[in-house]
């Protein structure tokens, strides 16, 4: 708790307590696991002494539970404790049901169907919604469909996975953007190592141009591809993504050609 409470005292005023993976084996565990984060970080910012106003607190609509995302946020908001939720991410395009099978990407809730029940939410208690890991073939989709716009589109953005298409497009189109992937900071509970971790760096201009290449050298590469139970075989797709194709995802055409 003390690392928790001097990030949140210091420069981070931004808390995300959805950074986990739901595993279809241990379901009972991923869900108690859940529940902690949400007390942990829900404490850490009560005794913060901040005030409520100055912190942006995002949770997730978990796969699990694309069929009731209410129940989702009612826990978040008893869980956390802190007045109100800031940001209501739906975590994947993709569902799964409680029984842990992936839902094709035409079965019901459809990422549509269950974004629409979000719209509903917005108010005092969830004062915006948003997106995660959306390319711009599911935002196509869901901007046709919604009435209120996703805020922020949360997407992996790191050395090997610049996703140089999709930034411009979310950006153009008046989403903001949020980024995941490779965090160079290390944890640390000391206050004057945080400190130092914040310091800026200067690079010169060849050192900037070899980061900006640096996908280019090895290959674009996404976070999850190391994830083993995020991948499945499914009989006449092949290779699947918690049941999705790499193209129904829109993130590759049929030659392999990356689109975001």
């Amino acid at each position: 708790m003390s690392a928790e409470r001097a990030v949140t005292t210091k420069t981070y005023k931004l808390s995300d307590d959805g950074m986990i993976f739901p595993d279809e084996d241990k379901p009972k565990a991923t869900e108690i696991l859940k529940q902690v984060i949400l007390d942990l970080l829900g404490a850490a910012i009560r005794a913060s002494g901040v005030p409520r106003s100055e912190l942006t607190v995002v949770t997730k609509l978990v796969q699990t539970q694309h069929h009731d995302p209410e129940t989702s946020l009612r826990e978040s908001l008893v869980r956390l404790d802190v007045g109100y939720i800031d940001i209501f991410l739906m975590h994947w395009p993709n569902a799964s049901g409680e029984d842990g099978r992936w839902r094709s990407i035409e079965e019901s809730p459809t990422f549509v169907e269950t974004y629409k029940k979000m719209e509903t939410f917005v108010g005092p208690e969830c004062r915006s919604i948003g997106v995660y890991n959306f390319s711009q073939k599911k935002l196509d989709v869901l901007l046709k469909e919604c009435t209120i716009k996703p805020v922020v589109n949360l997407i992996e953005v790191h050395l090997y996975n610049p996703n140089l298409k999709l930034v411009p497009y979310c950006l153009e189109g008046g989403i903001r953007l949020v980024k995941r992937g490779i965090v160079p900071i290390p944890h640390s509970a000391s206050r004057a190592r945080m400190d130092e971790n914040l310091r800026p760096i200067s690079l010169t201009d060849h050192e900037v141009e070899q980061i900006n290449n640096m996908h280019k050298q090895i290959g674009q590469r996404r976070l999850i591809d190391s994830v083993p139970f995020a991948w499945g075989e499914v009989s006449g797709k092949g290779s699947v993504i918690m049941g999705w194709t790499v193209q129904e995802m829109g993130w590759e055409d049929a030659a392999g050609n990356v689109l975001v």
